[in-house]
């Protein structure tokens, strides 16, 4: 079975645990659309921008060059 993977962006508003700004980051996490959000929901409650299917969003970072970073530095 093929894992699943999802993306999750920020905006310019949202900030990590040291203050500072996600924009430009995205967090890449495995499981179905409902268990990754869960993830996210544990570390940032609603505090993100977008939910991406992986292999849909991967396009996206060269072209806007996002920066991932780990759910545990969010």
């Amino acid at each position: 079975m093929k894992k699943e993977y999802y993306a999750f962006t920020f905006g310019s508003n949202h900030y990590d645990k040291n203050g500072w700004t996600l924009a430009n980051r995205y967090v890449k996490l495995e499981g179905g659309a409902l268990e990754a959000r869960q993830k996210i929901w544990e570390v940032r409650d609603a505090k993100f921008a977008s939910q991406y299917d992986w292999d849909e969003f991967i396009p996206q970072i060269d072209q806007f060059n996002l920066k991932e970073i780990s759910l545990e530095e969010i």
